[in-house]
């Protein structure tokens, strides 16, 4: 019953999904500026330190944000491939904002 019920609740990443996929590959990331901006704090071409992905060489996040305030954010390893968050131990790090929206807004 309840994972029934839970299963069928509306959440953040539901919205995520459809409306913001993550490009496949980094050349694809890079291309695709419109959407998307490298992340602060793990970008190859700034702080390349990854504290928050580890095993990420680079990450970008929606410009964007839903109607949730929530963004997307997606990592890439050394070989340029999108790395998912089943794969890497270290991959529960969330990010509660999106830079389309005011951090105030999300009491951070």
């Amino acid at each position: 019953d309840w994972f029934d019920y839970d299963g069928k609740r509306v959440n953040f990443a539901m919205d995520l999904e459809p409306f913001l996929p993550c490009p496949c590959t980094l050349d694809q990331a890079f291309l695709d500026l419109g959407r998307y901006m490298p992340l602060f704090g793990c970008d190859v071409d700034g702080d390349a330190s990854c504290e928050y992905n580890k095993g990420a060489q680079h990450c970008v996040m929606s410009v964007a944000a839903t109607w949730t305030g929530a963004g997307q954010v997606c990592c890439y390893d050394f070989e340029g491939w999108l790395m998912h968050s089943d794969d890497y131990e270290n991959a529960a790090h969330l990010r509660f904002f999106s830079p389309g929206t005011a951090m105030r807004i999300h009491g951070i």
